[in-house]
């Protein structure tokens, strides 16, 4: 999507590859303490964002759990997060 990374990219081109950015999307969120799953990401490399075309975006959505539920009473199983981001391809 948008500058591909390695991470995220097909080998010998570069190109946007879906499986390997949502492996990489799921290490840095697990890095951050943050399980995702593959359902809580959802990429579109040719979106629309404020109206213009020529864009990536990704959007996660998942539900927080605490780590310490006995601290924190989270009532209903947890508390739904969402972000989305848009970034321009480059082509």
């Amino acid at each position: 999507m948008a500058l591909p990374q390695s991470a995220c990219a097909s080998d010998v081109t570069y190109a946007y590859n879906a499986t390997k950015t949502v492996t990489f999307i799921k290490r840095v969120a697990n890095q951050w303490g943050v399980s995702l799953s593959s359902a809580d990401i959802a990429q579109n490399n040719a979106a629309n964002c404020g109206g213009k075309s020529g864009f990536s975006e990704v959007s996660l959505a998942t539900t927080f759990q605490s780590v310490v539920p006995r601290l924190v009473n989270i009532s209903g199983g947890g508390i739904p997060l969402s972000a989305s981001a848009c970034f321009p391809n480059n082509s």
